[in-house]
């Protein structure tokens, strides 16, 4: 393998990314202002920090051998479901009705996060020397790969999170060679999952009440279905230009619920101050960065490089739909951050890993791209 040359680095995808990291500053410091007109600087500072180290972490993991995390796939992936599962020991901590964070010091950081890689690289190691996905008793073992985190997760509660990991599962499977006839099969599995959750009182009341909402959210408006009205509001006034960055009315005054949104409802804040433009620019930005992945995972014969991209395309663009499908009130409210933009340090700084060893695949291309070797 050649030595990393940093003039191969995709500079539409990084432009695309900063651009993305920038919005979200900027919208993170207009969702921070109050209704006296004064702003708090905590989470906008707080972002700028978080990127910061972001960016620095994946510069330095951008020049890491990428098989590096092939060679350890299992060790990482079973190192971080044993982190989830201190969660539930002293060392988590509750925010929200979640146990999702382990304090260090000063910091709060939140494995599940950090599991999102971790499944992309555990599969991807796992897949890259499965040969034979069209037989249904080789997709037991992907199955329990993804189902141990996602039950951890849903333990905590954070049903948002175990969510996103089934587009990450979906995109790594379908590029692995599983046929569609068995991805269709591991789907309703899913769906039998989801029935099972629900009649099974695994999923709690609040989580159901949620589902209630988005079903018939007049009936919820003053509680469950209270932040998905406050969003439609939001995006409808927004109108084609927005209302000016730091004027959305519902931000601005509080309507939209201080704790969401400059995270899950960020999309909300976006679409009312910047308008169709602001959102349109958003897509694009997105769709830039999910393609220039995709054409990577695409045009390797590596499996290991192959199905890693994959899964990370898997990851933000789930993770976009599902933000924006949320805001728009086309799904379930359910607590899901939109990569690089909402206020999040764990989601950075995993996400920037991720971006690094995709860099050092684009880079390192010219040492397997269009190889006949596996």
């Amino acid at each position: 393998m050649r030595r990393p040359d940093f003039t191969d680095i995709d500079w539409l995808l990084m432009l695309a990314v900063f651009a993305a990291v920038t919005m979200g500053v900027v919208f993170i410091w207009s969702a921070s202002h109050n209704p006296d007109g004064t702003v708090s600087m905590r989470a906008p500072i707080k972002q700028c920090i978080w990127a910061t180290v972001g960016f620095i972490i994946f510069l330095i993991t951008a020049r890491i051998d990428y098989n590096l995390f092939r060679r350890y796939g299992f060790f990482i992936f079973i190192s971080n479901v044993i982190i989830l599962g201190l969660l539930f020991t002293p060392l988590g901590s509750e925010v929200n009705n979640s146990r999702a964070w382990i304090r260090i010091g000063g910091f709060s950081i939140q494995p599940s996060e950090f599991m999102k890689l971790s499944l992309i690289i555990g599969m991807s190691r796992y897949l890259m020397r499965e040969k034979n996905l069209h037989s249904a008793p080789h997709l037991i073992m992907p199955i329990l790969i993804m189902a141990v985190p996602i039950a951890l997760i849903l333990k905590q509660p954070d049903l948002g999170t175990a969510i996103t990991l089934l587009p990450i599962f979906c995109a790594i499977m379908y590029i692995g060679g599983v046929s569609r006839k068995h991805l269709f099969m591991s789907f309703f599995a899913f769906i039998g999952l989801a029935l099972t959750m629900w009649f099974g009182n695994i999923m709690t009341d609040y989580q159901k009440r949620r589902i209630f909402a988005f079903l018939n959210p007049d009936e919820y408006r003053v509680d469950e279905a209270y932040q998905l009205i406050q969003s439609k509001i939001a995006i409808g006034s927004g109108g084609f230009w927005g209302m000016g960055i730091g004027e959305g009315y519902q931000n601005r005054f509080g309507y939209l619920p201080t704790v969401t949104k400059n995270n899950d409802f960020i999309f909300a804040v976006i679409a009312e101050e910047s308008g169709f433009i602001g959102i349109t620019f958003l897509t694009v930005l997105f769709l830039i960065i999910g393609l220039a992945i995709a054409s990577t995972a695409i045009k390797t014969r590596e499996p290991f490089a192959r199905l890693f991209c994959m899964g990370v395309f898997g990851w933000i663009m789930g993770q976009f739909f599902v933000n924006c499908g949320v805001a728009l009130g086309l799904l379930p409210t359910t607590g899901v951050p939109l990569v690089f933009v909402s206020s999040g340090g764990s989601s950075l700084i995993s996400i920037f890993i991720a971006l690094g060893i995709v860099t050092n695949i684009r880079i390192n291309k010219k040492s397997y791209i269009h190889s006949t070797k596996t």
